[in-house]
């Protein structure tokens, strides 16, 4: 799997950025607000390790809200792993 190259003006902007993700069984819809506020970017994914690794791969330190629920430990460690290292 290829590591995506972020430039260190992206990683910035990405620094302030609020995720919440709403978990779901099957799929968990997730919304990036900017340091404003504003949805910067919504979508959904595989509630899956790949899934999830897979989007936030190489992805700066941000902050991100889970709800508290059955899939909640692992993906908050899937989450806490994937970032750049």
């Amino acid at each position: 799997m290829k590591t995506k190259r972020i430039s260190s003006k992206k990683k910035q902007v990405l620094s302030q950025l609020t995720v919440g993700i709403d978990i779901g069984d099957q799929w968990s819809h997730y919304c990036m607000l900017s340091a404003e506020g504003s949805v910067m970017e919504e979508g959904r994914l595989r509630t899956t390790a790949n899934a999830l690794a897979k989007h936030f791969e190489g992805i700066p330190a941000l902050r991100i809200a889970i709800e508290n629920g059955t899939h909640s430990i692992w993906i908050n460690e899937q989450l806490c792993n994937t970032g750049t290292k």
